[in-house]
């Protein structure tokens, strides 16, 4: 999650609970993953992943 937040350019990390919603809402298969906090598993594309990610978040 952290280095997804730098390099989307967002500061800080993205919630990984508010993404997974956020891809769920969308019709993606994600859930929180109980390895590696904070993170998350999904089947979405990457572009799903950084859509959600800079809907929740947006650049500085």
């Amino acid at each position: 999650m952290d280095d997804l937040a730098a390099w989307l350019g967002t500061g800080a990390p993205p919630s990984p609970r508010k993404i997974v919603e956020s891809l769920r809402q969308n019709g993606h298969v994600a859930a929180i993953s109980g390895y590696g906090k904070p993170s998350f598993r999904t089947a979405a594309p990457w572009e799903a992943v950084v859509e959600a990610a800079m809907s929740i978040h947006p650049p500085m």
